[in-house]
């Protein structure tokens, strides 16, 4: 029996029967493992009891397939597969084989030795890099199998040369890597050029060679029709309206929050903001930073993003390194102003929360401590949690009087949290693609809210400056020029897939007016 599906699942199901292999872009929360299904199970209508259907999926999300055919009943026989010892008995007995990534990479020669009807690759951007064993390995996997079906929310994350590696995988051939970067058009950004965003200075190359100046970045594509052509057969993003129109998925309502220090906390930022080299400093304020300069740097900018959650970092950093800091005892440090604002707001609402951090000692598990000490009902939910708590988790926020999820990376995706009505970012990550990845947690189509609020805590020094908040905010828009481009190019796309991501420039003019306030957090206007 078909799986009742709407109409923009259709249409995926439909153009993958068309082109017989598919990159399927959806945002987070409208059913990319029930399109799945609904694939298998026409193809065993087509190809009966010889249907030999591969799933890689992430490993703490194995099981998801298979609780989804129990719910829909479905005659598909599946098996989540965690031993080479079971693959030969269940590729002659079932349908539908589930490993994760990790199985993929370690047992490649085996599973290369099957005759696959489909792959099926969940959160296919795990092997967005085309130097990792995770693109490799599936790639061959491709060529040895009759269709491949890529799902994922987030094709592109810092660059096209993601987009364009998974689409290598989809279609089975090297060259469309070539021909797509031959589409895109760049601009050059560095320290010689401060007003790069005013002259949008584009080159006419594919490639991306360095020069005395900066580096070149992707800005948009100089043939619509022609990138249409190469990749329109193989990529499905949805019209955002579609979406929209289903009206049980919530809307997203931004807000920036500006958080002050106080004067321990911005002698501890200022002190660990010293050590970023003078210049980069600069081209970090105005945007010019390279991104070869930005990964160089990366070590620093983290230590200043968790002194701004606990000024004690820096400070435990500078005696006893990153594995002593690794080592410490959590419960001694103090927890910083943006910490604090949040749980002001937990303690005034009661309402159901995300609170995520990059970071787990001093950030996600801090703040984890702090809430538990105020009485808010809080967990942590990483990657040092077991998958058996994770389920008790998710159960408990769900349907239990648990309050606020502490998350990290570990949440990103997979998780179903349809009650939850605000997420909090302690911390910005590096692209938007996290932001949309943990706020679509919350943006179900089973949700029970009609809106969702995301909130940006933006730190500001006693003496009013900003800090690297915002200097990342402006990053992560400058990451998602070319997203929204590549997106915007395809039939059935609009820029706007996801999240739209606040907007805002720095502290706003002094007024007589008092600041409007959300749930008891002062934001600016």
């Amino acid at each position: 029996m078909p799986i009742k599906l709407h109409d923009f699942q259709q249409e995926v199901v439909n153009k993958f029967f068309k082109s017989g292999s598919l990159l399927c872009v959806l945002p987070t929360g409208t059913g990319k493992t029930v399109v799945a299904l609904e694939i298998i199970r026409r193809l065993k209508e087509q190809y009966g009891n010889k249907t030999k259907c591969l799933i890689v999926v992430p490993a703490n999300l194995r099981s998801n397939f298979v609780d989804t055919i129990r719910k829909f009943q479905l005659k598909l026989n599946a098996e989540i597969i965690q031993k080479v010892s079971q693959l030969d008995q269940a590729y002659r007995t079932k349908t539908i084989l589930v490993i994760s990534y990790d199985f993929m990479r370690l047992y490649a020669l085996k599973l290369l030795r099957y005759k696959w009807t489909l792959i099926v690759a969940d959160e296919v951007h795990y092997a967005k890099n085309r130097q990792t064993k995770n693109f490799a390995v599936l790639y061959q996997l491709r060529l040895n199998s009759r269709h491949f079906l890529g799902l994922t929310a987030s094709p592109i994350a810092n660059t096209p040369e993601e987009f364009f590696t998974i689409l290598i995988i989809v279609t089975g051939d090297r060259s469309i890597f070539a021909e797509g970067m031959q589409l895109i058009k760049y601009m050059e950004i560095g320290r010689k050029d401060p007003t790069w965003w005013e002259k949008l200075k584009a080159t006419l190359t594919g490639r991306r060679p360095r020069s005395k100046k900066g580096e070149l970045i992707p800005i948009g594509i100089k043939d619509i029709e022609a990138f249409r052509r190469l990749v329109g057969r193989w990529v499905y993003i949805p019209h955002y309206s579609k979406i929209e129109k289903l009206g049980t998925r919530p809307k997203v309502k931004s807000f920036v929050v500006r958080v002050d220090l106080d004067d321990f906390e911005t002698k501890a930022y200022k002190y660990a903001l010293r050590k970023i080299p003078r210049q980069d400093l600069k081209d970090l304020k105005e945007g010019t930073i390279t991104n070869a300069r930005l990964r160089q740097i990366k070590n620093i900018i983290m230590a200043c993003q968790q002194t701004l959650l606990s000024p004690d970092y820096i400070y435990e950093y500078e005696e006893r390194g990153q594995e002593g800091v690794e080592q410490s005892n959590i419960s001694l440090f103090r927890p910083g102003s943006k910490i604090k604002a949040v749980a002001k707001f937990l303690k005034q609402t009661g309402e159901k929360t995300i609170v995520f951090s990059s970071f787990l000692r001093f950030g996600a598990r801090l703040a984890n401590h702090y809430f538990n000490k105020l009485g808010i009902k809080s967990r942590e939910y990483s990657g040092a949690v077991k998958p058996q708590e994770r389920k008790e988790i998710i159960k408990q926020f769900e349907e239990g009087d648990l309050q606020v999820i502490c998350l990290t990376g570990a949440g990103q995706e997979g998780m179903n949290l349809p009650s939850c009505k605000n997420v909090f970012f302690l911390n910005l990550p590096w692209h938007g693609e996290i932001l949309r990845q943990v706020v679509g947690r919350a943006l179900r189509i089973t949700s029970k809210n009609p809106f969702v609020r995301m909130f940006w805590l933006f730190a500001y020094t006693k003496d009013g400056q900003e800090t690297i908040d915002l200097w990342l905010s402006n990053l992560i828009k400058r990451k998602d020029i070319i997203r929204n481009a590549i997106f915007a190019a395809l039939q059935e796309t609009t820029a706007n897939v996801s999240v739209q991501l606040p907007s805002y420039e720095g502290p706003r003019p002094k007024s007589k007016r008092k600041p409007d306030t959300v749930l008891g957090i002062n934001y600016p206007r």
